[in-house]
């Protein structure tokens, strides 16, 4: 079923609205828009609850686009790692950062120095799922030398779980709260604009 009103067209789930402190199931509301207007009727999608196993379509923190392309990472998971690979056939690190980005129709560098200047810098709070995290090389220092895709960034603790192409293991998860990228964490970037 949708509702049609004169500001936005909403795909109704199976969801309760709330209206003066009481709930009031969705399928209960008059589909007739001057009714929709009346005194607490108003549909707005932060006031709706989902039903229970339902994902609430809006106000995501995580974009679409962001759960589409950790899927579309996770299916090479196990994949050997392969210096200076760039294709499915095997991946070095920034080649496969760049593949799956690009598959979303996004354009990295081609290392992972290159992609420390692609999208804009953000602050570890910040991270969301799809941005790119970047660490140091084998050696401690400044310098960058690896990228992967951050998953998820637990809020409590601050650790952020992401997707990479490492030397020991190929296409891995791994937590920035390991010791070996604890050490060598640099920062992170968002390229995605949704």
């Amino acid at each position: 079923m949708i509702l049609r009103t004169a500001l936005f067209s909403i795909v109704m789930l199976p969801v309760s609205v709330f209206t003066l402190g009481a709930v009031e199931p969705v399928h209960s509301i008059i589909e007739d828009d001057a009714e929709l207007f009346s005194e607490n009727k108003m549909i707005f999608p932060q006031y709706a609850v989902p039903a229970a196993g339902m994902e609430m379509l809006f106000g995501s923190e995580d974009s679409e686009m962001a759960r589409d392309l950790i899927a579309f990472a996770k299916k090479y998971l196990g994949l050997r790692y392969r210096r200076g690979g760039k294709t499915p056939s095997g991946f070095d690190c920034s080649g496969f950062t760049g593949y799956v980005f690009g598959q979303f129709g996004y354009s990295l560098g081609a290392s992972s120095r290159d992609q420390f200047r692609d999208g804009v810098e953000i602050e570890n709070l910040d991270i969301k799922p799809g941005d790119l995290l970047f660490f140091n090389g084998r050696s401690v220092g400044k310098r960058v030398g690896h990228v992967g895709i951050a998953i998820e960034n637990d809020a409590e603790s601050g650790i952020v779980t992401f997707i990479h192409s490492s030397v020991t293991g190929g296409i891995r998860i791994d937590k920035t709260s390991d010791p070996y990228y604890s050490r060598r964490f640099l920062g992170a970037r968002r390229v995605l604009t949704e």
